[in-house]
């Protein structure tokens, strides 16, 4: 089946329906079976990749390929990717076993893959933070392939700091044209606008990832039921100009499309959503100083939406940041939830602490609002310092501490319509089920004994400097359970 939408074309393979290619592996199966000879055990000359379904890196000489389920299994004496590859010892296609390849005289790893296989190619000399691209963007999974033009640049701050860079990608109608596309990947919503981390600073690559997911379990709407409460994504092996990058997190944006915030109409700003994206007095919810429309940022604030012809609107929040700065304590108590989304502040600030975001309360945060007449909420954004590391990658073992800011520290301190009780109560219905200790373990050991059992740490390990040891899980597992504990003590307190 073939998809197409404006000048992109997806190709679909569902079941019961094969390229030219796989219908060739059918028809050998089928003679298997006719002679005798089970197809998966036998030896055969020669197999083609389909196109997009690998990555080849000379420099690293290393294969990644993501074959289909009906390959799995063979021992063809020939792969032919981009050239013919001798398999010289005859190896099994399986995630689970390296194949030695050779060709033109070079020795080659083949590594099979289970995830999406993306490869981008660019022509610029360098790729900075702004301006963005031009670029070329090919996608690969098991029911799933396209090309499609995109614009990408660097993302983060601290993470430029890293070899291994993290991407942000937009996809374009087509080469010639400022026009963006959406594009419908796995389960994420359609949108033209993505994100690729590297994970560098996490050695085990599943921190940031575990985090959101337990975020969107824990918290899955927005109190409109309408948008998402924060991204979501997956895995892929990601090529960049002809060089293995390594595993990626692709991530869907927080925007206002994510949210389904109301538009602005007219002169009348309905939905409204904010990036902390640096420390200060607005962020941390410690004062709220004087602001100009005519500036991009605020207060350590971002204006995501709507930031139209240049000019933002920070009307609405500083009157909530004067509110929870300047008033009295019965006002506070009185309005808070007419401006405040308490549950979902509630669990906002039980995430944190249970992941032990220390970068996520003054910012890496988002602040919105589906409508004028609705409360502002949180969205978790770049979680990746958490579960015992800070965003650098530096351990920090601290399990006996609460993390707060301006807004949270006076609804603990004040109490309004019981707020103390209201989170301790929250966090023992959570301890249940979703943050059960052995839940999040063994949500983290299936990832991690994934990663292990496919070789991804393998190959990592041979284009970038990060150890993977048992050890990395070890210390991850310990924190996990002294960090609940603590937790656990500190909020019986507050029942």
């Amino acid at each position: 089946m073939v998809l197409r939408k404006g000048r992109r074309q997806f190709v679909y393979f569902s079941e019961g329906k094969t390229t030219s290619a796989l219908k060739t592996i059918y028809t050998v199966y089928l003679l298997g079976i006719i002679i005798g000879m089970p197809f998966i055990s036998c030896a055969q000359e020669e197999v083609a990749a389909v196109d997009n379904s690998f990555g080849i890196d000379h420099k690293n000489q290393l294969i990644v390929w993501n074959p289909s389920a009906e390959r799995m299994g063979i021992r063809p004496k020939v792969l032919r990717f981009d050239a013919a590859f001798q398999n010289t010892k005859e190896g099994s296609i399986d995630p689970k076993n390296k194949v030695s390849l050779q060709s033109n005289g070079k020795e080659y790893q083949l590594f099979t893959t289970t995830y999406p296989v993306v490869q981008i190619s660019y022509e610029a000399d360098t790729l900075k933070k702004h301006p963005r691209v031009p670029a070329r963007f090919s996608y690969y999974d098991s029911d799933t392939t396209f090309t499609q033009p995109i614009t990408m640049r660097l993302r983060g701050n601290i993470s430029l700091q890293f070899p291994k860079k993290n991407f942000d990608i937009e996809f374009q109608e087509h080469v010639d044209s400022t026009d963006t596309e959406d594009v419908l990947l796995k389960n994420l919503r359609e949108d033209d606008d993505y994100v690729l981390d590297g994970m560098y600073n996490e050695s085990l690559r599943l921190r940031a990832k575990t985090a959101l997911a337990l975020w969107q379990e824990q918290r899955p709407w927005t109190y409109s039921r309408k948008g998402k409460s924060g991204p979501e994504g997956f895995y892929v092996d990601l090529f960049v100009n002809g060089t293995y990058r390594g595993i990626y997190y692709l991530g869907e944006q927080v925007d206002r499309k994510l949210m389904k915030l109301k538009k602005k109409e007219g002169d009348t700003v309905r939905g409204e959503l904010f990036k902390a994206g640096y420390y200060a007095d607005g962020t941390k919810f410690m004062a709220a100083p004087d602001f100009k429309n005519a500036l991009p940022t605020w207060a350590g604030f971002e204006m995501e939406y709507p930031y139209e012809d240049y000019v933002a609107f920070y009307d609405n929040l500083h009157a909530f940041m004067t509110f929870v700065t300047s008033s009295s304590k019965s006002d506070f108590a009185q309005n808070v939830e007419q401006w405040l989304d308490v549950e979902n502040a509630i669990d906002y600030f039980l995430f944190v602490n249970a992941i032990r975001a220390t970068d996520n309360l003054g910012k890496n945060f988002y602040f919105g609002r589906y409508d004028n007449d609705e409360p502002y909420l949180f969205i978790p954004w770049d979680v990746d310092g958490s579960f015992g590391v800070i965003q650098a990658g530096k351990r920090i073992p601290t399990t006996d501490d609460i993390l707060d800011n301006g807004l949270f520290k006076r609804l603990w301190d004040e109490n309004p319509n019981n707020y103390r009780q209201k989170v301790a109560q929250r966090w023992f219905e959570l301890r249940k089920k979703l943050y059960a200790t052995e839940a999040v373990l063994q949500q983290i050991n299936e990832q991690y004994e994934q990663f292990q059992k496919e070789h991804v740490y393998a190959r990592e390990a041979l284009i970038w400097e990060n150890t993977f040891t048992e050890e990395n899980k070890t210390y991850l597992t310990q924190w996990i359970t002294d960090r609940f504990a603590f937790l656990d003590s500190y909020f019986e307190t507050a029942r």
